[in-house]
């Protein structure tokens, strides 16, 4: 089952991740959506970010509070360029 998130427009906010792959990206060519979530899900990541509709994925948010990131949320909400988007996994920050 997939898990619950809020997909934010525009969006990129810059969180780091101790997940050492998470610099580099993944691919969308390799990774869906789903692979995604399950991989940030493992990496108790909060974040993740697709830069643009070519571009690569990116988890983000290790262990960081819901506070934190909605306030990180708050300040960049729509000022990314178009195609950018962060999704928040909201069942991780319960």
């Amino acid at each position: 089952m997939t898990p619950l998130y809020t997909k934010y427009h525009n969006t990129d906010i810059l969180i780091g991740s101790d997940y050492p792959r998470s610099y580099f990206g993944y691919s969308p060519t390799e990774f869906n959506l789903e692979d995604i979530i399950k991989i940030a899900k493992a990496q108790d990541c909060r974040v993740i970010t697709k830069n643009g509709k070519r571009g690569k994925w990116y988890i983000k948010a290790k262990g960081k509070s819901r506070e934190y990131i909605m306030e990180k949320i708050i300040i960049k909400k729509g000022k990314a360029r178009e195609g950018v988007f962060t999704i928040v996994l909201d069942e991780l920050l319960n």
